[in-house]
């Protein structure tokens, strides 16, 4: 009776002890910060909005095969199921991290890293993201080991929460709701999280660089445009003007080709049994030993001889053009055989 009275005291503390930890847990704040991550092409990963702007903290394996082959990375959020196309700000395979923004109208429920605390050993953590296909999953446990870089300074959690495959990216949460890690793989059951406390000064820094490169850009999009419409007739005459030389270019370039063309002279048909022929054929026979005697041959004038021989191979239509120079030393101009026969 004894033993049975001090379990029950047990798992009425126990009981007390969950409850209470749940409570202080605020599913709701972290359901709503975290997203899905679907890239076109990949596997499903989660991520956490940790501004209100629209930046989404995930892991860099999420999105490599995004960035690797330039497609298109989609982002949903619970509160409205629509997808928003992501683009990248910070990407870094060494350490797993990426960083996306997506631009949304209303302002995102964000949970801001630099609310996060040194975690240690035996601290309860929450997991919650979107793995094998499951809309949501909220899983806890404890911290089992917190790791230090010796040369990086960055820090990695064990812990026990349970993970599947697509929880990668998504946060880890402390009782108090503040993000503490990015979840990047899982080792023999433990989940393998980098601690945000290195992460707070580099995205806060990656954030503000971003900010500043859009306000840039809106800025000068705005002075071209502003210039555009005050110089609008002078744009249109420049236009004008480059739209005619283009053109004069084009004919100045056409009338080089008919007057190096006229300059050449045109083929004209020679007996197969002529000096010029013969002299031509003999010459290609030493080249190519395998063409026949041509079916016909023509004469072109330009700078000492140019002859054209049309004959066949053992299957194949050949042409080919010999030149000789003023002395009379031939040369091999062009040579092709037409194998559609």
């Amino acid at each position: 009776m004894k033993r049975l009275i001090m379990a029950l005291a047990i798992l009425a503390c126990l009981t007390a002890v969950i409850t209470t930890s749940l409570w202080a847990f605020d599913v709701g704040r972290a359901k709503n910060s975290t997203v899905l991550i679907a890239p076109e092409v990949g596997g499903l990963g989660s991520g956490i909005c940790i501004d209100p702007r629209g930046y989404i903290l995930t892991a860099a394996h999420v999105v490599d095969t995004w960035v690797q082959y330039g497609e298109r990375c989609f982002v949903m959020f619970p509160d409205k199921p629509k997808w928003y196309t992501a683009e990248l700000v910070y990407f870094e395979p060494y350490i797993d991290i990426a960083l996306l923004r997506i631009h949304r109208a209303e302002a995102c429920e964000s949970i801001p890293l630099w609310s996060s605390r040194s975690t240690q050993m035996g601290d309860m953590l929450y997991t919650l993201g979107h793995p094998a296909g499951l809309t949501w999953l909220l899983s806890s446990g404890i911290t089992s080991a917190v790791k230090y870089g010796a040369q990086s300074g960055a820090a990695w959690i064990l812990c026990t929460p349970t993970a599947f495959f697509g929880n990668s990216g998504g946060a880890l949460f402390n009782e108090d709701t503040e993000i503490v890690g990015i979840v990047q793989g899982m080792y023999a059951g433990w989940i393998i999280a980098m601690a945000t406390d290195w992460l707070e000064e580099m995205m806060a820094g990656q954030i503000v660089c971003h900010e500043y490169r859009l306000a840039r850009r809106a800025i000068v999009e705005a002075e071209q445009k502003s210039f555009e419409e005050e110089n609008k007739d002078l744009i249109e005459e420049w236009k004008k003007k480059q739209e005619e030389a283009k053109k004069k270019a084009e004919e100045e370039r056409e009338k080089g080709k008919k007057k190096k063309k006229a300059s050449l002279g045109s083929y004209e048909k020679i007996a197969l049994t002529s000096e010029e022929a013969l002299k031509a054929y003999i010459f290609l026979r030493s080249l190519k030993p395998y063409v026949n005697y041509p079916e016909s041959a023509e004469k072109q004038i330009v700078n000492g001889m140019n002859i054209r021989l049309v004959g066949w191979t053992f299957r194949d239509k050949y042409v080919a053009i010999i030149h000789f120079d003023l002395q009379g030393n031939p040369s091999l101009l062009s040579y092709e055989e037409d194998r559609s026969f």
